[in-house]
Formats: C-alpha cells, sequence, structure tokens
C-alpha cells in the first residue's frame, strides 16, 4: 500500500495524472472497506491523488461510497485537493448538493453532523500550514509537496461560497477561515 501510495504521487507530480496507471488506483480503492486492517484502509487516503484520472473516476468511487465510508471519503478528499484543488472542489460541490447524499455521522455519542458539515472539514488540512498528510508513512516528500500548498483564489472563494451556502457560516466567528471547520 505504502509504496503504490508513493507511486502514485510522485508519478501524478513529476508526469501528470495521465502517466498514473489505472491499476494501482484500483489497488488502493481495493483497501477503501478494509475496517478489520485500518492501517491499510489509512494508506488507502492516497487514492484521492488520482482525482481528474481520464480513465478511472474517482470522483464518481467517493460518490458512490460516500454514504457507507464517509470517513475515508473526507480523508481520501482532502487528498485530493492536494492533487487538484479544482477537480477536489468541484467533487465537495457535488457531494454537499446532491440531496439523495443526506446523511448525519456521529462525532460522539450525543452529537452527530449532517453531511455537510463533516464533508467540510476536509478542508482544515491543506489550508493549515502546520498540517501535513499522514499517508503515506514515512515519506518525507509528501512533506514538502504540501508545505507548497497554496489555496487557488477562485477556489477559495469557491469554497468560502459554498460553506455560506450551507449555512454553516451562520455558526463561524464573523471572520472565519477554514480552519474553524475543524470538529
Amino acid at each position: 500500500m505504502n509504496v503504490v501510495g508513493r507511486f502514485i504521487i510522485r508519478t501524478r507530480i513529476q508526469d501528470g495524472i495521465t502517466t498514473v496507471p489505472e491499476i494501482a488506483l484500483k489497488y488502493l480503492r481495493a483497501f477503501s472497506g478494509q475496517y478489520d486492517h485500518k492501517l491499510a484502509q489509512t494508506e488507502a487516503h492516497c487514492y484521492g491523488w488520482g482525482i481528474a484520472h481520464p480513465t478511472h473516476s474517482v470522483t464518481a468511487y467517493l460518490r458512490e461510497v460516500v454514504v457507507d465510508k464517509p470517513w475515508w471519503v473526507q480523508q481520501t478528499l482532502e487528498h485530493a485537493f492536494y492533487a487538484d484543488q479544482h477537480a477536489a472542489t468541484e467533487l465537495l460541490r457535488q457531494l454537499i448538493t446532491e440531496e439523495s447524499l443526506a446523511f448525519t455521522v456521529p462525532l460522539a455519542p450525543e452529537r452527530d453532523v449532517t453531511e455537510d458539515r463533516f464533508l467540510l472539514e476536509c478542508l482544515v488540512g491543506p489550508d493549515s500550514k502546520k498540517y501535513r498528510p499522514t499517508v503515506p508513512r514515512f515519506w518525507s516528500t509528501i512533506e514538502d509537496y504540501a508545505d507548497e500548498f497554496e489555496w487557488d483564489a477562485t477556489v477559495e472563494e469557491q469554497l468560502r461560497t459554498l460553506v455560506e451556502e450551507t449555512g454553516i457560516a451562520k455558526e463561524l466567528p464573523t471572520d472565519w477561515t477554514f480552519q474553524e471547520l475543524a470538529f
């Protein structure tokens, strides 16, 4: 898992998404439901780096499994933002505005959050200079790449508008940042 995740990221960064073999993405996707093997499921978050692949739709799979695997989708979506902000923004918008995807996620015994509030938390990591993706494990190159992450101004505005449209911004301070979306 670790090697495949590294390979996908390195290949995408160096040669572009079109050079990432579809079989590598299918391999990571296969571990998305490995609840009995948490490490494999976590390493599979690198699947998000395959967003906008020309022959393998990461977007379609994440939409398909978001209700059954919300935690995995949220973390994978965060990785997708590092890979392609525009494609990840479009996917996040689809997930949040798709009425048939209404669900709640338990955060604590007495606290559930709606799907839009839950999914928007994926913006916290890319927005932080202190946080870096933790998978693939033991690979400093991803930390170097994550240090370079900057929001595209258009994307940032689209995401801020999306947060406003959900009504969640009413619960945040007036001068809110994506950091306020953290649980």
